[in-house]
C-alpha cells in the first residue's frame, strides 16, 4: 500500500499552512525565508522562536539608518515628506 495522490496533496497543504506564514514573518523581519523549515523540527522550533524574538532584526537596523537621514530637514518641508514617503514605498517593494 503506497501513498495516494490525496495523501500527498494533504501533506503539501499542511506544509504550506505551516511554512507560508513563517516565511512572511521572517521576510518582514529582515531574515532569510530559508529559516522557515525550522518550524517543522520539534523542540528546535521553540528555541528558534525565542532566538528570533530577542535577536537584532536586520529590518530594525535599516529603519534606524533611514530615520537618521530624515531629520536633516530642519523644518520638515513638504519636499522632505515626499522623499520619506518615496523611501518607504521603495522599502516595501523590495
Amino acid at each position: 500500500m503506497g501513498i495516494s495522490i490525496w495523501q500527498i496533496l494533504i501533506i503539501l497543504f499542511i506544509l504550506a499552512i505551516l511554512l507560508w506564514p513563517a516565511m512572511r514573518v521572517l521576510n518582514r523581519a529582515g531574515f532569510s525565508r530559508w529559516w522557515s523549515p525550522i518550524i517543522l523540527i520539534p523542540v528546535v522550533n521553540v528555541v528558534m522562536v525565542w532566538v528570533f524574538a530577542f535577536a537584532e532584526w536586520p529590518i530594525s537596523s535599516e529603519s534606524a539608518e533611514q530615520a537618521t537621514v530624515i531629520p536633516s530637514c530642519s523644518t520638515f518641508p513638504p519636499s522632505c515628506l515626499v522623499i520619506r514617503l518615496d523611501q518607504e514605498v521603495n522599502h516595501h517593494n523590495r
